[in-house]
């Protein structure tokens, strides 16, 4: 879209009132702070690019709209996607890679971390294939990862005597409680106070082991 300054300030109700008649305080009054108030306001986001080239009374304007998505819908969606011929995408194997890095470390670099990966791309696939719209990726990978540094994770798929995430789901505000109990040392109190189920969702599967 081609407008002429003059035209663009009579459309928005500035021309009669003389106000901002320079190009540089109209754009910085009233164009920037258009476009801000809008994407404060509005479900989508405006991008404006325009140019006017000196001396000229023609201003090129190009609008594109962008949908905004709350961060968090965004990280979920990109986590649970698909896994197609084998291959996590971008945030996913960043997620794998960062998951292993971990558990080396807590392992004093014992993991034969391309293998790990192999196996746990393994149970991703699997995952997605039984759960379908219901695979939980971040919930499935802090599984693993509990199982790897407890020295259980031997095999692909040795994530199915672990709680649907349909079922029992792995609870922040649970996980605090428990690590508090077990820091304090009241493993007994824990396993009297959580089900079984609540306590292999939760990361503390290993200390059924106790009872």
């Amino acid at each position: 879209m081609t407008l002429t300054f003059d035209s663009l300030r009579k459309q928005l109700g500035f021309f009669n009132e003389g106000v901002y008649p320079e190009w540089k305080h109209f754009n910085a009054k009233v164009l920037k702070k258009a476009v801000t108030d809008i994407n404060n306001h509005k479900e989508f986001d405006i991008e404006v690019k325009y140019k006017k080239k000196k001396g000229a009374e023609d201003i090129e304007f190009e609008i594109i709209t962008h949908k905004k998505y709350k961060k968090n819908d965004i990280q979920i969606l990109n986590l649970n996607e698909l896994i197609v011929d084998r291959t996590p995408s971008l945030i996913q194997s960043k997620y794998i890679e960062t998951t292993l890095e971990h558990c080396n470390k807590f392992l004093k670099n014992k993991l034969n971390k391309k293998e790990m990966t192999e196996w746990i791309i393994s149970d991703l696939v699997n995952a997605q294939a039984k759960q379908s719209v219901e695979f939980d990726f971040k919930y499935l990978m802090n599984s693993i990862s509990n199982q790897i540094r407890n020295k259980v994770y031997t095999k692909p798929f040795s994530h199915h005597h672990l709680a649907s995430p349909g079922e029992v789901v792995f609870s922040e505000v649970v996980y605090e409680k428990m690590k508090d109990l077990v820091n304090d040392g009241k493993i007994e109190e824990l396993l009297i106070r959580y089900s079984k189920e609540e306590i292999i969702a939760n990361q503390y599967g290993y200390l059924l082991g106790s009872e």
